[in-house]
């Protein structure tokens, strides 16, 4: 939040204990909140902004009748991408709706994009911070309709198209599992690499993402794989599967039967809305 006054209004709003010191870096005040799913939200005012690192000057690029770098031969550090933030994250649930208002209505995000299943029910709301005339990413929040209640990937912003490919080059010699990639991603349109992390979950590093103040007005869109992304190779099925244990399954099996929000009606959904082939404008 901008200042601790609208930290206490959250906090009077949601009926939640007092703003207190947080243990964080940075020495925040903050209130813990839970959303619908049972996650726990800290939101935090801090006194000291950061601010993002300085990415260094950017290298000139030689594009078409444009040619300003001669002589220079073009060398990438043979570095891992220096992640700058975590950009944004995707929570998967099956409490949909509840959960989408949540963020919504509590918290202040603003629906960028909404996907929707071939019924024409909302899947995936991409959610960006309200900072009024100041852009803000595209989406710093997304919330899925999905099983499992679980992040679905995390994302880390990095400085550019290098940056996104020597990670990736580096990853790959360490002997990490790439998810998918490289892309470039329709809603959103970051250049993006996902990878499998060594227990199992997805990480993605990214870069230029778009940027929309609070005055753009919410996209809707079918869902489908080919909304996935602009240019990308074929998307593989482990990047589409969810991460599995024998108690996940377990708990997908009883939502999957008990119509928790997300039963077999909503799985045959899901399966029909990634064989499309539509695209997001």
């Amino acid at each position: 939040v901008r200042s601790p006054g609208e930290l206490e209004q959250l906090a009077l709003a949601a009926g939640t204990p007092a703003p207190a010191p947080q243990a964080l870096p940075g020495n925040p005040t903050g209130v813990l909140l839970h959303d619908p799913n049972g996650v726990q939200v800290r939101v935090a005012w801090f006194p000291e902004w950061r601010e993002l690192p300085h990415c260094g000057e950017a290298a000139a690029v030689n594009r078409g009748a444009e040619r300003p770098r001669s002589n220079t031969p073009l060398r990438p550090p043979r570095l891992p991408a220096q992640v700058l933030r975590l950009g944004h994250m995707v929570l998967g649930t099956p409490a949909w709706e509840a959960t989408a208002r949540f963020y919504i209505d509590t918290l202040g995000l603003i629906p960028s994009d909404v996907q929707a299943l071939p019924d024409g029910r909302p899947a995936v709301a991409f959610l960006r911070c309200d900072r009024g005339d100041q852009p803000a990413d595209h989406h710093t929040f997304v919330v899925a309709r999905l099983p499992l209640v679980d992040i679905e990937h995390a994302a880390f912003e990095v400085p550019d198209l290098d940056a996104v490919g020597m990670g990736g080059q580096i990853l790959q010699e360490q002997g990490f599992r790439r998810a998918w990639g490289i892309g470039r991603h329709i809603l959103g349109s970051q250049i993006f690499d996902y990878w499998f992390g060594p227990d199992g979950h997805k990480f993605e590093h990214f870069a230029d993402g778009d940027l929309f103040d609070a005055s753009r007005p919410t996209g809707y869109h079918a869902m489908s794989s080919a909304g996935l992304a602009q240019w990308a190779p074929p998307v593989p099925g482990a990047f589409l599967r969810p991460r599995m244990g024998w108690r996940d399954l377990s708990t997908l099996l009883r939502n999957l039967l008990t119509h928790s929000g997300f039963g077999f009606r909503e799985l045959r959904q899901l399966a029909k809305a990634m064989r499309s082939k539509s695209l997001p404008q």
